[in-house]
């Protein structure tokens, strides 16, 4: 459903696809769907946890804390404590939507 880490002010699961040469990703607002017995993968050019408004600047070769929160389809909250590595991305053209 969401994500958070103290680095940041909020956190989003995201969703990323090519347009031609252009990067577009949005939000997605009712969180990620997990079917029972799936596996789905966050990484770079697909879904992905985008952490908005950053505190500090994150530094490459460093480890983050973050938190990401499920909800299963009974509506019980659980959360996920991770420490996640920074990495460089390359820098791309980006385009960012709101639906």
């Amino acid at each position: 459903m969401s994500a958070s880490s103290p680095v940041a002010s909020f956190g989003q699961v995201h969703e990323m696809r090519m347009d031609g040469d252009v990067m577009k990703m949005h939000a997605l607002k009712d969180g990620l769907e997990i079917p029972a017995g799936k596996t789905v993968e966050l990484k770079p050019g697909g879904y992905h946890v985008m952490l908005m408004d950053l505190k500090t600047p994150l530094v490459k070769d460093t480890s983050i804390p973050v938190t990401l929160v499920f909800v299963d389809s009974k509506g019980v909250e659980s959360k996920t404590e991770l420490t996640v590595p920074v990495n460089s991305m390359a820098q791309m053209q980006m385009s960012h939507t709101s639906n």
